[in-house]
């Protein structure tokens, strides 16, 4: 039975549609129970991306270290996450202010780690490639996806999980670490 976490993989390498993920990974679970609904399911996704654009706790130091980034740099968001769910939760979380552009790869016509959404974000914020540094939390999608892209890494990794295949260019396990590199 695929979890949530192997759905999302999928739908990051394409290869089920994002329609498909939002009734999957609330049927797989329901089935457990004789609930074979897709309607249902779908419900219950629709109720859920909607109570997460409310959820606005950040990840401790998340703030101070926005705040000490801003002025020294342009800052934007790369994300795989839905249209209808991360701006309301961006606006919600009052992170708005801190990025000059949000990237979804709906718009990009590709997910990450796909090299060519990396290219996308370069080409739609106007930056460099080698001026570029990209901050993430998922080793697959974030970091792997911008090691091959060329473009240098922080990996948030705060539960130390063991990096596959390279080294990053910088590891943290906390925010304020971050303030240290740059």
């Amino acid at each position: 039975m695929p979890s949530n976490h192997h759905l999302w993989n999928l739908y990051r390498l394409g290869e089920i549609r994002k329609e498909e993920l939002i009734v999957e990974r609330f049927l797989v679970p329901v089935r457990e129970f004789g609930i074979n609904d897709a309607e249902y399911a779908k419900s219950l996704s629709d109720d859920f991306l909607e109570r997460t654009t409310r959820k606005t706790r950040l990840i401790d130091g998340s703030i101070e270290l926005l705040d000490y980034l801003r002025p020294k740099y342009r800052m934007h968001i790369l994300s795989n996450g839905f249209r209808e769910v991360q701006f309301k939760k961006i606006e919600n979380s009052g992170l708005q202010p801190y990025f000059d552009k949000i990237i979804l790869s709906e718009d990009a016509g590709m997910n990450k780690p796909h090299p060519d959404i990396f290219t996308y974000a370069l080409k739609s914020t106007n930056s460099r490639r080698n001026e570029t540094l990209m901050i993430g939390d998922s080793w697959e999608a974030d970091i792997a996806g911008a090691q091959k892209s060329r473009i240098a890494q922080i990996w948030f990794n705060p539960t130390n999980i063991s990096s596959d295949g390279f080294e990053p260019t910088y590891t943290v396990k906390t925010l304020a670490e971050i303030k240290e590199i740059l």
